[in-house]
């Protein structure tokens, strides 16, 4: 056995442990853990059918072109998942499950404490598919050398790691048995989590308009948010600011942007925001309840994003306004 297959056994029922201790923190790690190994897993795969195929071509037609050869030793995770796919490895689901995953393995290694609510139940469905990975892309390239057995590695594998390497779907099912019972069901803990956001989001929506100074109802408070982030944002109102002299150029700019401009909303969209996160919680199985939450985060984005924005802005400002009337 390699100690290519020894890094993935260790690293998997490591996994496990930070699965066990529960809290997001640990969680997080276990997802970085998972998504290591998968990474590794794809890439030796990846390398090992050009590798064959190269050797082959001397007498076979090549299975791959040059270009798949190129992204089988690259360094773009995505169109080896691609190769993957294109070798039969992967269905179109499990590709797409993978890339998002690895997604969020990216955001919580880069941006830090994240998605806590839902980092756990994301590890634990991850490293589902990294046992399935394990079966799936460990070739017999991998398991030529022996190295020193360890204690994880007994515990799933046996003392005779050898033989059994030749049955990796039981090494799988002895990773898959010993981690902690699963929570909930992920379509459950993403449809709550997408619910949370238009919680939040509306939270900010009943500041602004509360606090308004002029008093404006929601209706036009939903519409002014998005012009000034149109304002701020886009190129054509910043060029026609730049050649603003006097205060009626202002105006007539100000008029003419209104009139040619075209609100995303006419009206709050939370109510149908609120509807789309609890339909997730229906999703018939995880990939596409991933599929659902991904596209739930793509379109509620713009807006959420101007709210929060503004929200803290205001509440800033009314800060500010307090620590003044106290003389800070």
């Amino acid at each position: 056995m390699s100690q290519h297959s020894f890094t993935c056994i260790q690293q998997l029922d490591l996994a496990i442990t930070q699965l066990e201790e529960g809290s997001p923190s640990y969680a997080r790690f276990a997802l970085i853990l998972i998504d290591n190994i998968v990474e590794l897993l794809i890439h030796k795969y990846c390398e090992h059918i050009v590798m064959m195929d190269e050797h082959s071509s001397r007498w076979l037609p090549a299975q791959y072109s040059v270009k798949q050869r190129e992204d089988a030793r690259g360094q773009r995770f995505d169109r080896k998942v691609k190769l993957c796919k294109f070798a039969g490895k992967f269905t179109d689901d499990q590709a797409a499950e993978i890339i998002i995953l690895h997604q969020y393995r990216n955001e919580q290694y880069h941006t830090g404490l994240t998605n806590d609510d839902v980092i756990w139940d994301l590890a634990w469905h991850y490293h589902q598919i990294a046992t399935k990975c394990f079966v799936d892309l460990v070739t017999m390239y991998s398991l030529v050398s022996s190295t020193v057995m360890t204690p994880a590695v007994e515990k799933h594998a046996g003392k005779n790691a050898e033989r059994l390497m030749m049955r990796l779907d039981e090494i799988a099912e002895s990773l898959n048995s010993s981690k902690p019972p699963r929570r909930r069901k992920l379509q459950v803990a993403l449809s709550e989590l997408a619910i949370k956001k238009v919680e939040d989001m509306e939270y900010n929506l009943d500041f602004l308009v509360a606090n308004d100074p002029n008093e404006r109802p929601e209706l036009e408070c939903v519409a002014d948010l998005q012009f000034y982030d149109y304002l701020h944002s886009e190129e054509l109102p910043k060029l026609m600011w730049g050649k603003v002299k006097t205060p009626e150029d202002a105006k007539r700019a100000m008029a003419f942007l209104k009139n040619t401009w075209t609100p995303k909303y006419s009206a709050s969209p939370l109510c149908g925001f609120r509807s789309q996160a609890k339909k997730i919680a229906s999703c018939k199985n995880e990939v596409s309840c991933l599929k659902s939450f991904e596209k739930f985060k793509a379109d509620v984005k713009y807006f959420e994003g101007i709210l929060e924005r503004e929200a803290i802005a205001l509440d800033g400002h009314i800060q500010q306004q307090i620590d003044e009337y106290r003389g800070k």
